[in-house]
């Protein structure tokens, strides 16, 4: 949420090249994503999709989007449950294998999304610790 919260509205047209995918349509994949990825292994309704064209758009489906997952999670897959496989992509894999893969494609695309944000001159918040943006110097 921290990098969600540091973007603006005109920072979601930045891309990495002229054609290429824009910050927009990398938060709004991994807000859509977020339901995307357990749809498949049958936790949750698929995205409905449409358009999130503000931060403040972007921001309230994702919160929304990670607890209706959260909630899943806990009403439907017991600890045990989690070495089940079950059926996603057109293969089989344990359903802590999809949470796994959640978690990892979260992380994968948020790095997409804090270079962007360098490069629409955005401070950039820390994740893992403070990031260099964070640093005072003396």
């Amino acid at each position: 949420m921290r990098v969600f919260g540091a973007l603006s509205d005109d920072s979601l047209a930045q891309s990495v090249k002229p054609g290429g995918y824009t910050l927009g349509w990398v938060a709004a994949h991994l807000t859509n994503s977020i339901l995307g990825i357990p749809a498949h292994a049958g936790l949750v309704a698929p995205p409905a999709g449409g358009t999130l064209a503000t931060v403040a758009e972007i921001v309230s489906a994702y919160e929304h989007n990670t607890k209706l997952v959260a909630d899943a999670v806990q009403e439907k897959w017991s600890n045990e449950q989690l070495g089940e496989e079950v059926p996603a992509f057109g293969q089989s894999f344990r359903r802590g294998a999809i949470l796994g893969l959640l978690v990892a494609h979260q992380a994968h695309h948020r790095g997409e999304m804090m270079v962007l944000m360098h490069q629409a001159g955005l401070k950039v918040p820390g994740v893992y610790g403070p990031s260099a943006d964070d640093k005072t110097t003396k």
